[in-house]
């Protein structure tokens, strides 16, 4: 086995490994990396292939920031070395023997990974190669049942937003056959209203703007008297989908989410998808993931969709004692003040 870094003559072939492999969702794709580099400042791409006899048989994004490896995303490895076995436990070693080395090389202190909570393995593959478990949960709707039990499925007081929001908010959907410029650009400025700033660069939104052209993602607008009051960007790739970015008019009091995130329910069954993915579930403060109040509101305004809770494990593996007495002091001394006595 050797491996190959990632450049830009070689985003092709990893973005057709990522179509074609079930560990791989957009998560892994050039794409995504790209607009994390964008978002992360004087961020960098070691990412890297493994390939044997010239078959790629594993993908593996790593972004340096500083002296970290940014919490990113767990290696996607290819289908023909099967669901188990020691073929994939021999890649896997390979994998992170690599990251070791490229640890040491780049004076790294910590590295971080996410594993997609619908991919394989189904449980914290991390803890095998010496991380630290820092999991969370997340909430998905299973979009294979049948409309009804879904929404039968939501708390009732989303139920009751969802038939009062219908009387007064239209929901307008948009796809690579009907975006234009000026509907995204129209999301772009009720983003930076809604947050009160501009909270990222232009390039970001750009890049979220041909996944949509791309057919990657959607994005689904609310109007009220034919005014902008809401919207929400969902990724969408391999029959599943994620709620990636909303946003709404601080002017109106009206279930604006509700109302978009049922219509996208409704598009994402009518037209076949599996799975959507709700988001992150932070139901309380842990020392490795204090929340504010905002956060809980958050997750629990997803939990009322209905759907079920998954693990999502994510792991960190320190390189050095310093830096781990360091990071985990501060964050000991946190949680302790969180703490109600």
């Amino acid at each position: 086995m050797e491996t190959i870094p990632l450049t830009k003559d070689k985003y092709g072939q990893w973005d057709e490994f990522c179509l074609n492999n079930s560990d791989a969702w957009f998560w892994h794709t050039t794409d995504w990396l790209e607009y994390t580099l964008e978002y992360i400042p004087n961020s960098v791409s070691l990412s890297f292939m493994v390939t044997e006899n010239k078959k790629v048989l594993a993908i593996c994004p790593l972004i340096l920031k500083s002296n970290e490896f940014s919490m990113f995303w767990f290696p996607a490895l290819s289908d023909s070395l099967g669901a188990l076995g020691k073929k994939r436990e021999r890649v896997f070693d390979f994998i992170f023997k690599n990251i070791d080395k490229l640890a040491k090389e780049n004076d790294v202190l910590r590295a971080s990974f996410m594993i997609y909570p619908l991919s394989f393995p189904n449980y914290n593959y991390l803890m095998k190669q010496d991380y630290i478990d820092i999991s969370l949960n997340t909430q998905v709707i299973d979009l294979r049942q049948d409309l009804k039990i879904i929404h039968g499925a939501m708390r009732k007081g989303h139920d009751y937003d969802i038939d009062r929001g219908l009387k007064e908010i239209e929901v307008k959907i948009f796809n690579n056959d009907s975006i234009l410029r000026e509907d995204f650009d129209s999301y772009q400025l009720l983003h930076h209203k809604d947050a009160g700033r501009i909270t990222r660069s232009q390039a970001t939104f750009d890049l979220m703007y041909k996944w949509i052209l791309d057919g990657n993602a959607m994005l689904f607008g609310a109007t009220k008297n034919n005014h902008w009051i809401g919207f929400s960007l969902i990724n969408t790739y391999k029959g599943r989908a994620y709620y990636g970015s909303a946003c709404s008019d601080p002017e109106y009091r009206l279930p604006i989410g509700h109302i978009i995130l049922w219509k996208a329910i409704e598009w994402l069954k009518a037209f076949g998808f599996e799975y959507f993915e709700l988001g992150w579930q932070q139901y309380s403060s842990q020392p490795y993931d204090i929340i504010t109040k905002k956060d809980a509101e958050i997750s629990f305004f997803k939990r009322g969709f209905g759907g079920f809770a998954l693990p999502f494990y994510r792991g960190e593996k320190y390189y050095s004692r310093d830096y781990y007495l360091e990071v985990n002091s501060k964050r000991v001394n946190r949680y302790a003040l969180e703490l109600k006595t």
